[in-house]
């Protein structure tokens, strides 16, 4: 009994301490702000976001058989949903019988009730049909519906079961796009236990059928299902508001078996059309017009739906119907009762695609034929000109060539047409009978994947053997380029290996990234044959059109070349973080391996191929390239969720006004236009496809003309850029038609301002969440490392999701890999480019020196000391690499190693000292001395204080992205204090050294200005101004470049003598150098020390020596010359007002320069070489401060898209100049973080249902701030429908007093 006492007391404790605390700490209490943080507070869990009742989520299976919009809910859950039905005169008899089958039989109920109380039905049959009899008495439905029964009906309702036809969402986490969430029509299906649903709908969800759940949900009152029957219903959703294109298309067998289809040489006979045709079940598809009484026999089917039999196309010997045919009876019973339509689209089948039926001696001819290549590209033209198969031509609804494949799936496809033709419904029923159709003739007709599928021609296989064993013997050739870099001359192999290594030691990660470099591009040279790319063609042994995996690959249904190759060919390079196979610190990259084996095998190139098996050491390189993209997408996901998160919080309230404007929740206008032409983005497809558009004029017309209402007083005609276009389209359309009556321009800009209006965006549509949500779903699907621009190690661009958090979330000030562009101007030749670009280039003293001494006398006496003598002697010469044209000469170099690099090399001395007599505690150090040595500090802060900082700056970030970083909210002011406190040795001016990002970024521009101009003086003030106490520190780290040297040599020539007078060292009292000699290629210097420790020079040397600029430029590192064709670059020709789209080619031939490093004013210096015109940065703080806030909405938008574009990722630019204008919107570049947009949110509830609740409330608390309710975060948090869609506006009951 005392046990059970205390096991009692035991649970109620931990019941309780579970209540408090937060998962895995149970032994603190939890705080007040505890409860209301991070995702598990109270504003993310309980109000945000809840747990629901009238939900069921279970595995998700496929069913072909269903409608696209359907979904197929099993028993057990259909007994448990349920719906509060009014009771009603038409609905009566169903409600009645539900009562009678109780909550055990399906079609049943569960609850009665009416405005004062519910009860649950009894559980005896006899107590339910009573009840249901008491169900309005049958006195008023006999009489007349009047006043006096009318009470009979108020307030009774009936929780009936989930039923065929009922509206359910249906969601896939995670939601990252409006379509992942979606209504679908309920069907219950007996027997089952899981959810069924239709193919379509899985790239909408990102769903597959591998045990991924699926939640459904039960909307409980009339107003949410009409708005989920006609708004968020699946058919709906065809396009995706990222960019405008389908996003629900048959997949994989079904388009298999719609090539199979509707290839030229499959025939049926009567019967085996007509049961294809009644398998598409488009009876089924349309509700059935009756006329006869219930109960009756039918002997009429009703003529409205019977299918329009086709002629045969074949009559003798037996009539026979082609493939084509069954999709042209399709088509024209689906379009019944409107005009019939027309579609013209490449598909995805390659022209010859069917026609190879080749045998050896037809191979033999082929290689003949080769030889006469001209000959047969003349005869190629000429039959070329019929279209084939590869384009699909539907006219006015018959099916006249090509087969269906992916493409007609796709964009501007044989579906697309019809959804914008005749409706969303319309396309919904042509997809699922496409379905069910292609369903049946697979399974009739079969596909099947067999070895012999898969091998190659014996002569074909022995071919590739070879070329592939040339590929791997590159190798060799590749490492001795890179070891002499004349290259070809032949070593021994022993000493090849002791080069790479010493090659690779001393050079570290650059070495290694240039080799694997090197090799990826010559092995891809290797690969890129012609003979690769017709293998898989034409070197199987099966033809293509026979060949299954052939027709999966080809025609869009699984899989790509790659995979085909991979199986019957080669694995080809294995890449991590995109280099090669990295080695261990013995050289091997595996075990097996000799160590720095310069063999392609070694590096992770793979010439087996699954067919055929792999070799151990290649299976386990295949094996971490594909660990390495797990690793990839499990860090990808949080980054891109929390990305989102923060975009989608700070757009909410965006929403499109009834005068078209955007606008924020207070009030203020984000655009005066949406996405400047005011067109929703789904609709955007067709509204420049004229082609399409002319060719269904008479659909479009009849369609629009039923809504359309020139009441609209904002937008008056048609967008300029579209009318030119249209204009172009008629004039182009009848020269080649040959007959001007065809289109008259009139006609058709009628059309097309009709298009247009149908075209706009709705008022009230949330323009922010969408542009949000279009910019974060993409996101997912990016992987995460940089990658290089193509072909240059040295210019590593930051792309990806990183990319995306510094544009967006933290709007950064300095980037990490900043770059300036800029063409030269009309008529400048390479050789000046490249001239320009050695002289911008920075020449470190590190990168001069070929070797370093340096001797101690350990006892010496000088100026009657006893002192310790240090003597550094540095041997230099010109590297390789250096720039070839500058104008740097060797008096420039002597200048600088006794004048800056001395002066340096003494404060680095000092500084050292400081921090050796710091640690040991030897002497008591008076402030003033500090000032001195701190002010010669740079980058590597001695006392290490800036590295501290930076770890701390660190901390922040990764709190930010974990939600709430606790360490920013003290304020600037009280972490300094704490730093202060943290490190007794801060300088004395420590609270002007690090200003918070935020002030750095608004004040610093402004500080770097003034040095420079002070700079220009003359280097002898150059020098002196490190002296200046007013400089802050951080100044002195981001300008450094310009201070060890003056503005580098711009008047050399006129400069030289006068220069040579000038430049002097600045001497401090602490200078222990007493003898400086640069002659030559030598330079000398002499230190004594009297009784100090005992230091390593060459170290500090060889840092010091990193740090001193022989010749630099402002903030420019490096420079390259590229051509114009490069994203980066901008050029639009002579005249940049008319945004020409300049061809590549002639892009080609302007070369143009790329700078690492942003400093505008370099290139200005430049203008009469350099157009200066079309200068750009990625960096959008330098363009902003520097051109203005309209630059830099540009950038913005050019940036983002740039991002996208490099993983071929196409995002609508209306979400992007959205974004750009909500960013820029306060003239500034605000992020969309909790210190940017939120920050100037009116809403309390927004920001604190973002991040740190407690802060924001404490402020809102301490200025009285109140909230309008107007956010949508604010409304949810109380329960209210949001005002944006369709909860924007109110409807008024008109009353008559």
């Amino acid at each position: 009994m005392m046990r059970g006492r205390v096991e009692r007391a035991d649970n109620e404790n931990w019941r309780c301490g579970s209540l408090i605390l937060g998962s895995g700490q149970r032994d603190i209490a939890a705080g007040i702000c505890q409860l209301l943080e991070k995702k598990e507070g109270m504003f993310r869990q309980k109000m945000m976001g809840k747990r629901v009742n009238y939900a069921c989520r279970s595995v998700i299976s496929p069913d072909p058989y269903l409608a696209v919009n359907e979904i197929g809910i099993p028993p057990y859950f259909a007994l448990r949903l349920t719906y509060p039905e009014r009771v009603t005169p038409w609905n009566l008899v169903k409600l009645r019988n539900a009562i009678i089958n109780g909550s055990e039989i399906h079609p049943g109920a569960t609850h009665y009730g009416d405005n004062q109380d519910t009860k649950q039905l009894p559980a005896s049959r006899k107590g339910r049909i009573s009840v249901s009899r008491k169900l309005p008495s049958s006195r008023g439905l006999l009489t007349q519906h009047g006043k006096s029964c009318d009470y009979e009906f108020e307030g009774k309702f009936v929780r009936r079961h989930l039923q065929d036809g009922d509206i359910v969402l249906v969601n896939r986490q995670p939601t990252l796009h409006k379509p992942s969430i979606m209504a679908h029509v309920v069907r219950v299906l007996k027997g089952e236990k899981t959810l069924r649903m239709h193919y379509a709908n899985c790239s909408t969800y990102n769903a597959d059928f591998d045990g991924d759940e699926m939640n459904v949900h039960f909307p409980q009152d009339e107003i949410s299902r009409a708005e989920a029957y006609n708004i968020v219903n699946a058919n709906n959703q065809y396009v995706k508001p990222t960019s405008g294109e389908p996003i629900r298309a048959l997949i994989q067998d079904h388009v298999v078996s719609a090539v199979l289809l509707t290839k030229k040489d499959t025939f049926f006979s009567a019967d085996e059309f007509n049961q294809l045709l009644y398998c598409a079940g488009l009876s089924a598809a349309r509700p059935v017009s009756f006329n006869g009484k219930l109960g009756q026999k039918v002997f009429i089917l009703n003529s409205d739906d019977e299918m329009q039999p086709l002629l045969p196309a074949i009559w003798k010997p037996v009539p026979l119907w082609t493939g084509k045919q069954v999709i042209s009876a399709l088509l024209n019973h689906i379009t019944k009762g409107h005009p019939p339509f027309s579609v013209e689209k490449d598909a995805k089948l390659p022209h010859d695609f069917f026609k190879s039926n080749r045998d050896k001696d037809k191979l033999n001819k082929e290689e003949k034929a080769d030889k006469d290549a001209s000959k047969v590209k003349e005869v190629d033209i000429k039959t070329r000109k019929e279209p084939d198969e590869d384009k699909l031509l539907i006219y006015k609804n018959y099916l006249v060539r090509g087969v269906i494949d992916k493409a007609q799936f796709g964009e501007y496809g044989l579906v697309h047409t019809v959804q914008e033709l005749y409706g969303s419904n319309t396309a919904g029923v042509l997809l699922s009978a496409l379905s069910r159709l292609f369903t049946a003739f697979l399974q009739v007709h079969g596909f099947t994947c067999g070895v012999d599928d898969l091998l190659l021609m014996k002569e074909k296989d022995d071919e590739r053997r070879k070329n592939l064993l040339d590929c791997a013997k590159v190798g060799e050739v590749v490492h001795l380029e890179f070891v002499n870099d004349m290259g070809g001359v032949k070593i021994d192999a022993d000493v090849l290996q002791l080069n790479i290594e010493k090659k690779i030691r001393s050079n570290g990660e650059s070495a290694i990234t240039d080799l694997d470099r090197k090799m990826i591009s010559k092995l891809n040279e290797g690969l890129s044959k012609d003979f690769f790319k017709d293998l898989l063609s034409k070197g199987i042994l099966k033809p293509s059109g026979k060949n299954c995996i052939s027709l999966m690959t080809t025609s869009g249904a699984k899989g790509a070349t790659v995979n085909f190759q991979q199986i019957s060919s080669h694995l080809g390079q294995q890449e991590l973080e995109g280099k090669r196979v990295p080695r261990m610190v013995s050289g091997k990259t595996l075990p097996c391996f000799p160590p720095w084996d310069c063999a392609a095998r070694a590096g992770g190139f793979i010439i087996d191929r699954f067919l055929t098996g792999l070799h151990p050491q290649e299976y386990y390189f295949h094996c971490m390239a594909g660990r390495e993209g797990l690793v990839d997408t499990a860090v990808k996901t949080s980054r891109s969720g929390y990305l989102q998160r923060c975009l989608i919080k700070n757009l909410e309230c965006l929403k499109i006004c009834y005068d078209h404007t955007v606008r924020d929740a207070d009030g203020s206008v984000i655009q005066f236009c949406y996405g400047e032409d005011g067109v929703d983005v789904h609709q955007t497809s067709f509204i420049a496809k004229f082609e399409a558009l002319a060719a269904n004029q008479e659909i479009i017309l009849k369609k629009c003309r039923q809504g359309l209402h020139k009441s609209n007083s904002y937008i008056k005609g048609l967008p300029s850029a579209l009318e030119a276009k249209a204009k172009d389209f008629v004039q182009k359309f009848s020269l080649k038609e040959k007959n001007p009556n065809i289109l008259k321009e009139e006609e058709f800009l009628k059309l097309m301002e009709y298009k247009y209006i149908l075209s706009l965006a709705q008022p009230g549509e949330p323009v922010g969440v969408l542009a949000a949500q279009s910019v974060g779903e993409p996101s997912t699907q990016m992987t995460l490392n940089t990658f290089h621009l193509a072909g240059r190690g040295e210019m590593n661009v930051t792309l990806g999701i990183p990319r995306l958090q510094e544009i967006l979330m933290t709007a950064a000030s300095d980037i990490k890999t900043p770059v300036m562009t800029c063409p030269f101007q009309v008529g400048r030749s390479k050789e000046d480019a490249s001239c320009l670009a050695d002289k911008l280039k920075k020449i470190t003293v590190a990168d001069i020196i070929k070797s370093m001494k340096v001797s101690v006398v350990p006892f010496a006496v000088h100026d009657h000391k006893i002192c310790s003598i240090y003597k550094l002697e540095m041997v230099l010469y010109t590297p390789e690499n250096y720039p070839k044209n500058t104008d740097i000469s060797l008096e420039d170099w002597e200048e600088t190693l006794e004048v800056v690099f001395v002066r340096e090399l003494e404060d680095a001395i000092q500084n050292h000292l400081l921090l050796l007599s710091k640690i040991s505690g030897i002497k008591n150090f008076m402030p003033d001395s500090q000032s001195h040595a701190s002010n010669g500090t740079d980058d590597d802060d001695v006392s290490g204080n800036r590295l501290q900082r930076e770890e701390e700056n660190d901390d922040d970030d990764d709190d930010d992205a974990d939600g709430g970083g606790v360490s920013e909210d003290m304020g600037s002011d009280a972490q300094k204090r704490k730093q202060q406190s943290t490190d007794e040795m801060d300088y004395d001016d420590a609270s002007e050294e690090e200003p918070n990002e935020g002030e750095l970024s608004a004040g610093s521009e402004s500080e770097i200005d003034l040095v420079e101009d002070e700079i220009e003086v003359g280097k002898d003030d150059a020098i002196r101004l490190l002296d200046a106490k007013d400089i802050s520190y951080e100044t002195s780290g981001l300008e450094k470049s310009s201070k060890h040297k003056s503005k580098d040599k711009k008047n050399v020539s006129e400069a030289k003598k006068k220069k040579r007078a000038r430049a002097k060292l600045v001497k401090k009292e602490y200078d222990r150098a007493y003898f400086v000699k640069a002659k030559g290629m030598h330079f000398e210097v002499h230190f004594r020390f009297t009784n100090e420790p005992h230091i390593l020079l060459a170290q500090i040397a060889q840092k010091t020596a990193k740090k001193v600029y022989v010749q630099s430029f402002g903030k420019i590192d490096g420079c390259t010359v590229v051509t114009c064709q490069e994203k980066q670059v901008i050029y639009y020709g002579q005249n940049p007002k008319d945004r020409k789209d300049i061809p590549l080619a002639e892009k080609e031939k302007i070369p143009a320069l790329q700078a690492t490093g942003v400093d505008f004013g370099t290139f200005w210096q430049f203008q009469d070489v350099l157009d200066v015109r079309y200068v750009y940065s990625n960096s959008i703080h330098a363009v902003l401060t520097t051109y203005g806030v309209e630059a830099a909405r540009a950038t913005i938008i050019r940036e983002i898209q740039n991002v996208f574009g490099s993983y071929g990722i196409s995002v609508n630019m209306r979400h992007l100049t959205l974004i750009a204008d909500y960013m820029t919107h306060s003239g500034g570049y605000r992020p969309m973080n909790r210190q940017g947009g939120i920050a100037e949110s009116v809403s309390p509830f927004c920001k604190m249902s973002f991040e740190t609740a407690s802060k924001f409330i404490v402020e809102a608390a301490c200025h009285g701030q109140t909230d309008e309710l107007e956010s949508p975060s604010a409304r949810i948090i109380l329960g209210l429908p949001v005002k944006v869609g369709t909860g924007c506006f109110d409807v008024m009951q008109k009353v008559e007093v």
